[in-house]
């Protein structure tokens, strides 16, 4: 029985590896060698430029001694000017649990952004005072072209500014809009991060959301009027009741039934709640996915093919859809109609026999990825 692995590093263009059961390739003869020699070398380099380091070492040294303006220049700066540029390599926990096999490569401006939503209060409201003009600005104009990416680049580019909190309650807003629901839980949980001044916050159920409304509870005393944190306070427990209703709805309908429900590949539903967004701990599938009966003995003949966060696997008889980061089944089509009355086990291996069982005709269609690893269990 094959099944899906998860996604392993490929192996480098100067290391050529067989595959059990596979002949070892062909040396170049030295014509090609003679042709190959003469290509263009490409090299590439992680782009660890000392500007970044330098401002961020800078930043931290302001912050240690209590110059929390400039500390907020320097990493404001890092954000803004040194966007694609990467730090040091480290080897962070994975999962919390073994550092890192391989050394990894920070983003100078994703750091920067940590540093500053771990600023005291004092140090945030001096934040606010520089930059909030041009933050409110920005975010009006993304309003006016309704375009999510400049929405996510405001909140991006001004992460303690009250600015960033709307950005992101606008995106979560627009992806409800499309049917995009946990996208939108995941643009409102980070305007919820903003909001409770909470880097850490994480939500992944219905009970993480429900703990969040207790924490939103109305301060306001009933002779006062209402002040703009109120108002944001009631508008993001609106959002949260949303939210945590389709989680709810969602983990219910899990737990009814541990049959699959199948549906056509045409109108496919959803058999599972949905899939926990990517984070630094879910860096690949936990188990294998098994795969139904299909006639391809090599792992290679099947051809996965990534579509946004689903990957569509054919069995030649059924098309799964797997989330691609957790692995948990989005939709299964189930075999055609009528099938299994007209072909039993006998009749099914005798059409098994007219499929090539080493390779697949099928190719991947325009705009998706194919998946390059599958593995035997």
């Amino acid at each position: 029985m094959l099944s899906i692995g998860a996604l392993a590093p490929a192996a480098s263009a100067s290391q050529i590896v067989p595959q059990p059961g596979r002949p070892a390739p062909v040396p170049q003869s030295p014509d090609d060698q003679d042709s190959s020699a003469g290509a263009e070398a490409r090299p590439f380099r992680i782009p660890d430029h000392g500007a970044a380091k330098s401002r961020m070492d800078r930043a931290d040294e302001h912050a240690a001694a209590g110059r929390f303006g400039d500390a907020i220049s320097e990493w404001q700066a890092v954000i803004e000017d040194h966007r694609g540029d990467l730090l040091a390599p480290e080897r962070p926990l994975a999962g919390g649990r073994d550092p890192s096999a391989q050394p990894v490569f920070p983003g100078a401006a994703r750091r920067a952004r940590e540093r500053l939503l771990r600023l005291p209060t004092q140090a945030r409201v001096l934040y606010r005072q520089r930059y909030e003009n041009d933050a409110d600005a920005a975010l009006d104009r993304a309003r006016d072209r309704g375009d999510r990416g400049t929405l996510a680049e405001v909140a991006r580019r001004w992460p303690l500014a009250d600015a960033c909190q709307r950005a992101w309650w606008t995106i979560g807003d627009l992806e409800m809009e499309r049917g995009e629901t946990d996208k939108a839980r995941a643009a409102w949980s980070r305007a919820l991060s903003a909001l409770l001044e909470d880097p850490d916050l994480a939500l992944t159920t219905a009970a993480d959301w429900a703990k969040i409304a207790d924490r939103l509870s109305d301060r306001r005393s009933g002779a006062g009027e209402a002040t703009a944190e109120d108002e944001a306070r009631a508008g993001a427990r609106r959002r949260v009741t949303v939210a945590r209703a389709g989680l709810e709805a969602l983990e219910a309908r899990s737990s009814q039934s541990s049959a699959v429900a199948f549906a056509d590949a045409l109108h496919p539903i959803p058999s599972m709640p949905a899939p926990r967004a990517p984070t630094p701990d879910l860096e690949s599938w936990s188990e294998p996915r098994g795969l139904p009966p299909h006639p391809y003995k090599s792992p290679d003949a099947l051809f996965p093919l990534r579509a946004g966060d689903a990957l569509l696997v054919s069995t030649s008889l059924r098309l799964i859809a797997l989330h691609a980061w957790s692995g948990a089944v989005l939709w299964d089509s189930g075999e055609p109609e009528g099938w299994s009355s007209i072909f039993g086990p006998q009749e099914r291996a005798f059409y098994f026999e007219g499929v090539d069982p080493t390779r697949s005709s099928r190719r991947p269609r325009e705009g998706a990825w194919r998946w390059p690893h599958c593995r035997s269990r």
